[in-house]
């Protein structure tokens, strides 16, 4: 089982992965949001957020990007329908 500083570590790096999509899409506010969330121990949220932000902008979404969010949500028993979403986005 996953600590929860690992958790947020992991969420934390999917987010680096992918902000300058979120940025070049227009909206580089999900970022700060999503780290703002992870900062008060709401990573569940954060992931939750992240992956539907993701989707409903049509991000590309890097192959690690989405092994850390797939790990951090199946140690936290989030809904996996989240990041299953973004599985048509993986590039690399």
């Amino acid at each position: 089982m996953f600590s929860q500083f690992s958790i947020a570590e992991k969420i934390s790096e999917a987010t680096s992965l992918v902000a300058r999509v979120l940025e070049q899409a227009g909206y580089p506010e999900r970022i700060e949001d999503t780290f703002e969330l992870i900062r008060a121990n709401e990573c569940g949220i954060a992931l939750e957020n992240l992956c539907s932000n993701l989707h409903e902008f049509s991000c590309p979404v890097p192959q690690r990007a989405y092994e850390l969010l797939q790990e951090a949500g199946n140690a936290m028993r989030v809904d996996s329908k989240y990041w299953q979403l973004l599985e048509p986005q993986i590039v690399g």
